[in-house]
């Protein structure tokens, strides 16, 4: 199984006989993972299929007549780096994931029935997600840790808290002894070790766990707070992404869409209107790449600065006005003839244009098969003595762009790739002698779509709409999840409750009670809460709970006892609810 998917969101509990109280039942109420794809050489055998290029193809990529490279990933490129934000509840039940485990003192964890997680699947070289059940018994193992009383929350500053947690801690390192669903690595020592020397990035030993719990109590028996982390890279060393038979990597990122934008062709159409160039805007389908305007705002989950005009898809126009200089309309653009689109008429001028490599295969030097090249392209606009004359000054452009890229140190072999200019070179002197002889060729067929006609059979001129084709990168994963739990025993979360929307107190019930009694409130942001019970004359009986909540309705559990966990007697006392600086207050009866 552990061949088969990839954990996409990998939260796993683990440890051995346990100097400090950890056993409980714990439910998961937070999940921040981040991702690292980078990609890696295709040698092995699950690579065969795969590329380091992404293309598009039209007019489909099942019937593609033509296709167009757009971005190559070298060994060691990130391909991607993601963030996944499941940060409250909400979020967690709305993407169909619970996950409640328990993890017992011995060493030991069972991941419950009913609980789910998301794992990436790729069919066809198209990577997506999917929620799968999981139960399982599994061993975990430990190191000495630590205590402290604060504990650092590195989401503090996009959840508005100070970003720091006070409370009774205790850290250690953890490892996956046996699972039978997840990668198993070794306990790092964390109190003696250090990061990037004895364990993690670049360390001997990369792939490493680590978790924290938090206590009601100063002695550290009852916990009620639980952080896991852990870092799985791919290889031998975890078994994930790695073939122990062949004694190779196996995983591999399909990429089936692209996210591109609407609004980059608009704004370009402004800007060349403002200097006599018409470009056309069209928004029916998204540009290949396009990254969007920014906004100003950030994205209070992740941080990243928020895009306007990002659309997702497989269908795309391909729109290039920046060129190889990186500045709008400045002349080196490749499809400036057709618009800054790539065009049915660009897609023929290339094809036409590919006879270069044939006269240049069949001995003849580089100004007679680009003369040639050009000359063939111009047969489909002009009769055989115009096309000539136009091949044979355009050549006189395209070796001089060789010429220059050789004296300037490049190799004869290298420089060929100045004549990739060839089909804009072409197209450019073809619509210069339509001009001055007064014709209207239309080279610029940027102002429609290229459809199908079916009573010739054949594609008419237009913007080409091509399809995103899907490819499978070789490559490393990296997965850096943090996950947070709370002890069911004290808190449990109101599934059934609207979306907080302020922070609020529903009571308590049963009131009067005996034994327990379940405080209900609700948060409508991630925040430090505290739930603390006292007397009738004001005097602190126990804290019954600590820690961090994410946003939702809360129901807080108290058993009439006090911090050294002795029954109180009957009467009347108050609990308080803190959310950061804010404070709610209510009254309870205890009859026995």
């Amino acid at each position: 199984m552990k061949r088969l998917i990839k954990i996409f969101f990998p939260i796993i509990l683990t440890s051995s006989i346990f100097a400090q109280n950890i056993e409980a039942n714990w439910e998961v109420n937070f999940i921040w993972s981040e991702w690292d794809f980078v990609a890696r050489d295709s040698s092995g055998l699950a690579d065969s299929a795969s590329s380091h290029t992404l293309t598009v193809s039209w007019p489909s990529s099942d019937n593609a007549l033509f296709t167009f490279p757009y971005k190559t990933f070298a060994p060691g490129d990130t391909i991607l780096h993601l963030k996944q934000p499941l940060v409250a509840p909400w979020i967690l039940k709305r993407n169909g994931i619970r996950l409640n485990v328990d993890f017992n003192n011995d060493g030991t964890f069972t991941i419950n029935d009913g609980s789910t997680y998301p794992t990436t699947q790729t069919v066809n070289c198209s990577t997506g997600s999917i929620v799968l059940p999981v139960a399982e018994n599994g061993t975990w193992t430990s190191t000495a840790g630590y205590d402290h009383l604060t504990h650092a929350d590195p989401w503090g500053a996009l959840n508005w808290n100070d970003g720091q947690m006070t409370g009774y801690f205790n850290t250690f390192g953890w490892g996956i002894g046996q699972s039978g669903v997840f990668p198993l690595f070794e306990a790092p020592d964390i109190v003696a070790g250090t990061y990037g020397t004895d364990f993690g990035l670049g360390a001997p030993v990369q792939s490493f766990g680590k978790v924290t719990v938090g206590y009601l109590d100063a002695a550290r028996t009852t916990p009620n707070f639980l952080e896991v982390y852990w870092e799985n890279y791919n290889g031998p060393e975890t078994g994930s992404g790695w073939d122990e038979e062949r004694e190779e990597y196996t995983t591999l990122t399909g990429v089936s869409t692209n996210t591109g934008d609407t609004v980059t062709v608009k704004n370009i159409a402004a800007l060349a209107a403002a200097a006599g160039i018409t470009v056309n805007a069209s928004t029916n389908y998204p540009i290949l790449g396009g990254s969007g305007v920014p906004t100003g705002e950030f994205n209070p989950l992740t941080g990243d600065p928020i895009f306007d005009g990002l659309v997702t898809s497989n269908h795309v126009y391909v729109f290039d006005p920046l060129g190889a200089d990186g500045v709008a309309l400045s002349g080196d653009e490749p499809f400036a003839p057709t618009g800054y689109y790539l065009t049915y008429n660009f897609m023929q001028a290339t094809n036409a244009f590919s006879v270069f490599n044939t006269h240049l295969a069949a001995g003849e030097d580089i100004a007679t098969a680009a003369a040639a090249a050009v000359d063939s392209v111009a047969r489909g606009y002009f009769d055989a003595t115009t096309a000539a004359a136009l091949g044979a000054a355009a050549a006189e452009t395209l070796v001089g762009l060789y010429e220059a890229c050789v004296s300037a140190g490049g190799t004869s072999t290298a420089c060929l790739a100045t004549f990739q200019a060839g089909p804009t070179v072409a197209l450019t002197a073809i619509q210069q002698a339509s001009d001055a002889a007064g014709l209207d060729l239309a080279i610029d067929d940027s102002g429609y779509d290229s459809v199908f006609d079916s009573e010739t059979g054949l594609f008419k001129p237009g913007r080409l709409i091509m399809e995103v084709d899907n490819v499978c990168i070789p490559n490393y994963t990296t997965n850096r999840p943090t996950s947070r739990w709370y002890n069911t025993a004290y808190v449990s979360l109101d599934d059934e409750a609207p979306i907080a929307n302020k922070f609020e107190l529903h009571g308590n019930y049963p009131n009067p009670f005996n034994p327990s009694t379940t405080i209900k409130f609700a948060t409508e942001k991630f925040s430090d809460v505290s739930v603390t019970i006292y007397s009738l004359l004001g005097q602190k009986v126990q804290t019954v709970h600590s820690g961090e909540l994410s946003p939702g309705t809360y129901n807080i559990m108290w058993y009439g006892v006090d911090s050294d966990n002795n029954r109180v007697p009957s009467g009347v006392y108050f609990y308080e609810v803190k959310s950061d600086n804010r404070v709610l207050r209510g009254k309870m009866l205890l009859l026995k």
